[in-house]
């Protein structure tokens, strides 16, 4: 594992090692939750656009104690929780915003299962895979 994503890792959850960095122990469902909820619903988001559903949906004002030399902890909260739902392949950058990954064919083909339109067929989005 890279790294920066360690380090992302320890702070979303924590290190669990008694360390100076504790990691956040967030409520990381409600963070994924509001994000995917919002671009869903929504399409594209960016950063400042999620911030202040995200931040009524946890509320956890220690946020300042994971990113101590930040100028925006909520932003870059949700910066690491969108770069783990991206690695994740869930979500993908679009500029600066994010939106949901559409799955393709060629994701489907991979796992073995056909994909699926919603619309029966006419889009090419909004698809799933099934068995």
């Amino acid at each position: 594992m890279d790294r920066g994503r360690t380090a992302r890792l320890d702070r979303l959850v924590g290190a669990g090692d008694g360390q100076e960095l504790r990691g956040g122990g967030m409520p990381l469902p409600p963070l994924f939750d509001t994000i995917l909820d919002l671009l869903q619903e929504h399409g594209e988001r960016t950063v400042a656009d999620l911030a202040a559903p995200v931040e009524q949906a946890i509320r956890k004002p220690e946020l300042a104690v994971l990113y101590p030399q930040s100028q925006d902890p909520w932003g870059d909260f949700l910066r690491d929780g969108l770069a783990e739902l991206g690695l994740r392949r869930i979500v993908e950058r679009h500029g600066d915003a994010w939106r949901p990954r559409v799955v393709g064919s060629a994701d489907c083909r991979q796992a073995g299962v056909q994909r699926t339109d919603r619309d029966g067929g006419q889009s090419g989005v909004g698809g799933e895979c099934s068995n």
